[in-house]
């Protein structure tokens, strides 16, 4: 396994319980607004907005709720390397069959990122508690693009 593997793994397990529980509690509970501010940010998007327009309304509305289920899965204290590693294949795979490029992934990860950010704040949860959870929901962010590049 090369070292951005191992780099990788530091992301799962006992040493993130303590981070991601706390995320749970204040992601997992508002996953559905998080989500839909997301896709409301990401349809601001031409090249999103494309790709998303393909969409027919229960095909939007089941990406919201797979999107939901993704943002739980990725703060969960639970999640195991191997099961994100085949998660992010298959949606590797789907990104790749709608066209969606690196450059807008990029994009997604970085409003994941500062989505996670204002509500973990506007929630008072500490800066140390805030940047370690971001800090390990980036890491595990980046195994998304580890998978499909």
């Amino acid at each position: 396994m090369d070292s951005s593997w191992e780099d990788i793994e530091e992301v799962y397990g006992e040493r993130v319980e303590a981070a991601f529980s706390a995320a749970q509690r204040l992601l997992g509970n508002g996953a559905a607004a998080f989500v839909q501010e997301f896709y409301q940010h990401l349809l601001e998007e031409d090249r999103a907005r494309t790709i998303l327009g393909r969409l027919d309304r229960t095909a939007f509305e089941a990406l919201q709720r797979n999107q939901e289920r993704y943002l739980q899965m990725l703060i969960s204290p639970a999640l195991e390397l191997a099961q994100h590693v085949m998660h992010a294949r298959t949606v590797g795979r789907i990104h790749a069959l709608y066209g969606v490029e690196n450059t807008l992934l990029a994009d997604a990860y970085s409003l994941y990122h500062s989505r996670a950010a204002r509500l973990l704040r506007e929630h008072g949860t500490p800066d140390r508690e805030v940047d370690s959870v971001l800090y390990h929901l980036s890491r595990r962010l980046a195994l998304g693009k580890l998978c499909t590049a």
